[in-house]
């Protein structure tokens, strides 16, 4: 029963591992608590070799891991999507920007404010965004 318990627990702390990226804490105890498992429920089978389950705990450490160290990374990423994208990107004023004007940003057309007057034609820089109006100054 205790064996069976380690497993369980195991498991439970690769997918701790997985989902929040322990930075290999997790799997490191994963591992051994998964291999200490094993060997107790493998004890009474007498035809396998002892280095079966450490190999088994091994591999699913190596696994939890890299995907706990391919999330973490993921989760440093800056966003690649979504309205907060747009700050300091390059776009080209289409109309006249003084209290409102339109931008053309990455193939969209925005609404755009400014505090200075911008002719149309010239290369803006979005500073903030505000719901779906574009803050801009000349870049």
């Amino acid at each position: 029963m205790l064996d069976a318990t380690l497993i369980v627990i195991a498991i439970l702390l690769l997918a701790l591992e997985v989902k929040f990226g322990t930075y290999g804490a997790a799997t490191v105890v994963a591992a051994v608590l998964l291999s200490i498992g094993l060997i107790g429920i493998m004890h009474d089978l007498n035809y396998w070799h002892p280095a079966l389950p450490v190999a088994v705990s091994a591999a699913l450490a190596i696994i939890a891991g890299f995907q706990g160290y391919l999330g973490f990374r993921a989760r440093k990423n800056k966003r690649l999507a979504g309205i907060e994208e747009l700050i300091g990107k390059i776009g080209v004023s289409r109309t006249a920007i003084g209290k409102r004007g339109t931008v053309f940003v990455r193939g969209e057309y925005w609404q755009a404010s400014s505090d200075n007057p911008i002719p149309a034609g010239v290369d803006v820089r979005i500073e903030r965004v505000d719901g779906l109006l574009l803050y801009v100054k000349e870049a």
